[in-house]
């Protein structure tokens, strides 16, 4: 998996390090939370702060409510790329309300998956990996959230998703079923 996420974060680290690296940025510790897209965009961030800024990165595993309690209460981990605010939406948006944490998105990114899934497509050894895995019998994938956007626009490589949605902006910019 390090392989595929640092092909993914390769777009990610060039754009970084297009605008200049920063000097060393110190250390940072990111929640590595407990399912499969979180953990994902932990190491790519990890790779993106290390290689594009000079950080030193730490990984903390963690869960969304542990992980909470400790950045409300202790400010560590320092990132958590992604956390089920849902559950955590009183005292979250009191602790944001106090100053003591930020929240610098909203909601899924509505075209974030489009932009891995090109990071495939344009990538020849990238496509071929995830191509000669789609078309194996005993494997299985599933998309979730940025996942499933990035999945739908990779379908041209994927055997039997010709039918497949493709994801489109809608009047409240949200996800809906």
């Amino acid at each position: 998996m390090n392989k595929l996420v640092k092909g993914l974060a390769a777009a990610g680290v060039a754009a970084a390090m297009s605008q200049g690296a920063v000097a060393a940025c110190g250390d940072v510790t990111i929640a590595e939370m407990n399912w499969a897209s979180a953990e994902f965009m932990a190491n790519v961030d990890k790779i993106i702060l290390e290689e594009g800024y000079g950080c030193t990165v730490e990984l903390v595993p963690g869960a969304t409510l542990t992980t909470f309690a400790s950045m409300d209460t202790k400010g560590v981990p320092d990132i958590a790329p992604e956390l089920w605010t849902q559950s955590v939406d009183v005292p979250l948006k009191a602790a944001i309300a106090s100053g003591s944490l930020h929240k610098m998105n909203p909601k899924p990114i509505l075209g974030a998956g489009e932009g891995w899934a090109k990071s495939i497509l344009f990538n020849n050894k990238l496509r071929d990996e995830f191509q000669a895995f789609f078309e194996r019998k005993d494997t299985i994938a599933l998309g979730v959230c940025n996942g499933c956007q990035m999945m739908s626009s990779i379908k041209e490589i994927i055997p039997g998703a010709d039918l497949w949605p493709k994801f489109i902006k809608n009047e409240s910019e949200q996800f809906e079923a």
